[in-house]
């Protein structure tokens, strides 16, 4: 790579970060709205509250960032190491 070609890419990446970031931001306010309605649900069908919270948590955890970093390994992400 040349070194002309580096602010193209350093402005590139700075787009895909901030359009990414907002991919993330509606992922979590999508989750949250599921998962009230979820708990809604599970409370009208019988379900006791303190389950359906538990089980809203669990469904919750599944679109955390930190938990899916965790995932990849105990190191988190490998190329940013």
């Amino acid at each position: 790579m040349r070194r002309e070609e580096l602010p193209g890419l350093i402005a590139a990446l700075i787009v895909l970060v901030f359009r990414l970031s907002l991919i993330y931001v509606r992922l979590q306010v999508k989750s949250k709205r599921a998962g009230r309605k979820f708990r809604r649900h599970l409370i009208h069908g019988g379900m006791r509250r303190e389950l359906a919270d538990r089980l809203v948590e669990d469904y919750r955890g599944a679109a955390s960032l930190r938990k899916l970093v965790s995932q990849l390994g105990g190191n988190g992400i490998p190329f940013l190491r």
